[in-house]
């Protein structure tokens, strides 16, 4: 794969557990609905030392990043607020995050 950037980072073990983050949700599940500005969105949510909201996106390019990354941010069901991450899956190894 000549001319390509790879990066491989240790965060620890992931925890899943609503309880971790915290998040507001009856039980663990690997994707959450959550309603923000009227409308309803899948989340996956993960405390990797911190707690992170992940909305996989069909284009991170064109994704609405500005506004609902600060309404997720600051959701009453994430008590102490959240990061928020935009993904976009380009094949079963590989992701394209968000740039800011």
């Amino acid at each position: 794969m000549a001319g390509e950037k790879l990066v491989a980072i240790d965060l620890g073990i992931p925890n899943f557990s609503p309880e971790a983050l915290p998040f507001d949700a009856p039980s663990q599940a690997d994707v959450y609905l959550l309603e923000v500005e009227g409308e309803d969105i899948e989340i996956g949510a993960v405390s990797i030392g911190n707690p992170h909201a992940v909305l996989s996106v069909a284009n991170v390019a064109t994704a609405a990043v500005g506004r609902l990354g600060p309404a997720i941010e600051h959701h009453p069901r994430f008590s102490h607020g959240v990061n928020v991450g935009f993904v976009e899956i380009t094949d079963r190894s590989r992701i394209r995050p968000a740039r800011p």
